[in-house]
């Protein structure tokens, strides 16, 4: 894949974008479905944001967003140092209907 930097932006030929590598050491990372993905690494775990409130760095309030990549030996080291938070949210793609009351139902 031919990746080209220009006015620091990488532009790569194809439509799928390399995985970046591990923000913590530094580490390549490799691709977990080839050449045909944007940023799947394999032994790594991508991580985006859309912004945060208190952030002085990045809020753009627009819909764009950060992705960063944690190989697996460094979440697990920083999950040892109880560094990572965790909540685990019911997947449910299917949402009960009910009957709209516009007197309690905001």
């Amino acid at each position: 894949m031919a990746l080209k930097k220009e006015m620091g932006v990488i532009h790569s030929d194809t439509a799928a974008f390399p995985p970046l590598p591990c923000i913590c050491c530094g580490k390549e990372l490799e691709s977990a479905m080839g050449d045909g993905a944007n940023n799947q690494p394999y032994a790594g775990t991508v991580f985006h944001s859309y912004g945060h409130y208190g952030s002085t760095i990045f809020d753009p309030m627009d819909g764009s967003f950060i992705e960063l990549n944690v190989c697996d030996d460094c979440l697990k080291e920083r999950a040892s140092l109880r560094r990572v938070a965790f909540k685990k949210v019911p997947r449910s793609h299917s949402v009960p209907y009910k009957y709209w009351d516009p007197e309690t139902d905001d």
